[in-house]
């Protein structure tokens, strides 16, 4: 196996062991593409930055449906992939329900929260969610509001 697949192959188990695949994130309607998405975007990146061989982020997207909150989750991952080193990091995971959307910010694997805390990281109270980003959708566009308010 190639060292790109073998880093692909990686970040798709962890996701999985995060609880980000089809049986935890109760969404049989799409399939499990993790794996097929997370090459497609790096082979991409990689054929467009080439010449230069600098380092390119890119995202992917899922959904889950979710019990506790009564419908459809949208997750987007955002990743960053350096040629030189051969690595692929995830930054960011972006999540959308209705007018509520959390950035969060991930600079090592332990940040990323695991699937099943999704719906806890919607209704929490802004205090104790204060590390995430929240933004919500308002007539007058979108707001956000800082970590520390």
């Amino acid at each position: 196996m190639s060292k790109l697949l073998e880093l692909i192959s990686r970040q798709r188990d962890f996701l999985h062991k995060k609880g980000y695949n089809n049986n935890d994130l109760d969404f049989q309607e799409l399939p499990d593409n993790v794996f097929l998405d997370l090459l497609d975007q790096v082979s991409e990146g990689i054929l467009k930055e080439w010449p230069e061989n600098k380092p390119f982020e890119f995202s992917i997207k899922n959904a889950g449906n979710y019990k506790e909150l009564g419908g459809i989750a949208y997750l987007q991952f955002h990743f960053q992939y350096v040629p030189d080193s051969c690595s692929l990091k995830l930054t960011k995971l972006n999540v959308q329900f209705y007018k509520k959307s959390i950035d969060v910010d991930i600079s090592t694997p332990e940040d990323l929260p695991h699937s099943s805390e999704i719906p806890q990281l919607l209704t929490k109270p802004v205090a104790l969610r204060r590390k995430y980003n929240i933004q919500t959708r308002t007539k007058y566009g979108l707001f956000t509001r800082a970590p520390h308010l």
